[in-house]
């Protein structure tokens, strides 16, 4: 997975050179932005870094919610795998003190899926 980031993260670099080399004297060039009765004006290039900044981090603001659901669930998920191994434990412990055979308990075997 790391090399398949790595490729795309060149191919991004490649695609971004090959924007910059064939667009180099149009990139020099100050361009205006009108919006209502403002006028800004900047470099193209400028203009095209901060469209990709702000598609960047609206894409992060939209994906944030999503994120942190999947963290709380794999946070939940740890917590109660941590709760069953500390029961087996304690069941398997408590039952080899006793001198019997370590019998399962049917309700934990139903929860892990066994």
């Amino acid at each position: 997975m790391t090399y398949l980031k790595r490729f795309f993260f060149l191919a991004i670099l490649i695609l971004i050179g090959i924007l910059i080399v064939q667009n180099h004297a149009y990139l020099g060039q100050a361009e205006e932005l009108v919006f209502f009765k403002y006028r800004f004006t900047l470099f193209q290039a400028i203009w095209m870094g901060l469209a990709f900044t702000l598609g960047a981090t609206l894409f992060l603001a939209i994906d944030l919610p999503r994120t942190l659901s999947l963290k709380r669930k794999v946070r939940r998920g740890a917590l109660e795998m941590a709760k069953l191994q500390a029961e087996i434990a304690r069941l398997q412990s408590s039952a080899t003190i006793a001198g019997k055979p370590a019998v399962g308990n049917p309700d934990l075997e139903k929860r892990l899926g066994l």
